[in-house]
């Protein structure tokens, strides 16, 4: 598999529980990229594209491995590390989608951080439980 295969599978996983697979080089770091996964929500892509707060799993990747679709490229491995990360975290974040999608894009920021937290604590307490 190639890293275009790879990012169209992990885009499509992410699709599939409500989030979204978002690379974005930072104005202030061109060096460094950030692959994320997220609710797939305007205050959520608002929040990791303006602060860099992703509400989600994400890889820092240098911006120079990026060209690199080798499957024994740096940046193929940590696609696949990211792909782990989501696949231990799929229930987890499609919990976090679910509750933000509640959330009126026009809704406020205040609304949208009580809806992470109220999931996020609910994450917690089902963890505490098992």
């Amino acid at each position: 598999m190639s890293v275009p295969q790879l990012i169209k599978q992990l885009k499509s996983s992410a699709a599939a529980i409500g989030c979204r697979l978002h690379i974005y080089s930072a104005p202030l770091r061109p060096d460094w990229t950030t692959v994320v996964i997220i609710p797939d929500h305007p205050m959520a892509i608002q929040r990791f594209e303006e602060f860099g707060i992703f509400d989600g799993i994400g890889i820092p990747v240098p911006t120079a491995d990026t060209d690199k679709i080798r499957s024994n490229s740096n940046y193929y491995r940590e696609l696949l590390s990211l792909q782990k990360q989501f696949n231990a975290a799929e229930r987890n974040l499609q919990a976090l989608a679910t509750a933000v999608s509640a959330v009126d894009s026009s809704g406020s920021q205040h609304e949208y951080s009580a809806a992470l937290e109220r999931t996020k604590n609910q994450i917690d307490a089902n963890r505490k439980l098992h």
